[in-house]
């Protein structure tokens, strides 16, 4: 998978030189000396992963320092671990929060791209895992969705990221022959990006990272294909079959069987297993001349077999945006 990694994660800024600025409660003018003592805390806070301090903000007017902890720390306290706190002659104030976490494939944030590692509850109170496929926006409704596998759940079922650490939305739109189903989200802020490169275990297991969606395109017998499962990873040279359309019987994890089609089907071409249970819902795309970008063709519904097959069973986009009247932007 080509493309430039722009993988998504929370940084910490660091501001330049304050202006001087006047400090009424204290009497005295606090000069550009703030952000070098945070800068001096910041490299051994740096050289202690494990330390107790985790992030130091400088506070916009040049007033002073916060020390951020994971547990309650007296100034005494930190001054012990970390020698430049005792140095600092400006307020100090210290703050207990939780550390920063990184957001990827397998507990994304909002906005929620597509290929997310998404989870619902299952008929046992266990939980389903499925795939996040495309954000879209409802023509009529104006409200953003994920697209997804409507086998993975129900309509009014409510859905978590990967990890649980955030809610996402209820599913809605259930269209059970068609395989989708829509899961309302509170919408992004910017063009529709997907999660792209690999999952640890998966067909792929490189470095994840992003890449924008362009647009949508029909699909196309004969073309070839890229799919991004939450549980496979980004996998490309799948060839679509001529033997349209494509349709399917089968029992979901309530029970249930019922036939699914209207479908397309595609082969991988190398036999690489790329596709595996929990990848359904997940985005299946082409890719813009230079690689940068995606195109959307479909979300993946079946796999030959659940533990690694090769032959991927999809719906493509153009039935997912007339049926679920939604749109990619």
């Amino acid at each position: 998978m080509e493309g430039r990694p722009t993988t998504r994660y929370l940084q910490c800024h660091r501001r330049g030189a304050c202006r001087r600025s006047c400090d009424s409660h204290e009497g005295r003018i606090l000069s550009g000396r703030t952000p070098r003592r945070g800068g001096e805390a910041r490299k051994q806070m740096r050289k202690n992963p494990q330390g107790a301090l985790h992030q130091i903000d400088i506070k916009g007017d040049g007033s002073g320092i916060v020390a951020i902890t994971e547990t309650p720390e007296a100034k005494s306290g930190l001054a012990r671990e970390y020698s430049s706190i005792a140095d600092i002659r400006v307020p100090l104030t210290t703050k207990q929060q939780p550390r920063m976490q990184l957001a990827g494939r397998l507990n994304d944030t909002n906005p929620f791209y597509g290929g997310a590692r998404i989870v619902g509850q299952g008929p046992n109170g266990n939980a389903i895992e499925c795939t996040a496929g495309w954000p879209v926006q409802g023509r009529t409704t104006g409200y953003w969705f994920l697209v997804t596998a409507a086998h993975c759940g129900y309509d009014g079922q409510y859905w978590w990221n990967g990890d649980f650490s955030q809610g996402i939305g209820y599913a809605t739109g259930e269209k059970p022959y068609e395989d989708v189903m829509l899961v309302r989200m509170t919408g992004p802020a910017t063009s529709p990006v997907m999660w792209d490169g690999g999952v640890p275990g998966g067909a792929n297991t490189s470095p994840e990272f992003t890449k924008f969606v362009s647009s949508w395109a029909h699909t196309t017998p004969g073309e070839y294909l890229c799919t991004s499962g939450s549980f496979s990873g980004a996998v490309c040279n799948w060839q679509v079959r001529s033997d349209f359309p494509f349709e399917y019987c089968a029992s979901d994890a309530w029970g249930t069987y019922e036939c699914r089609g209207d479908m397309f089907v595609a082969d991988q071409i190398y036999g690489v297993l790329g596709c595996r249970g929990g990848d359904s819902g997940g985005p299946v795309f082409s890719l813009n001349s230079d690689y940068s970008r995606v195109i959307a063709e479909g979300i993946m519904s079946s796999c030959s077999d659940k533990d690694g097959g090769s032959i991927v069973g999809f719906q493509d986009y153009a039935t997912i945006s007339q049926i679920e009247d939604v749109l990619i932007y």
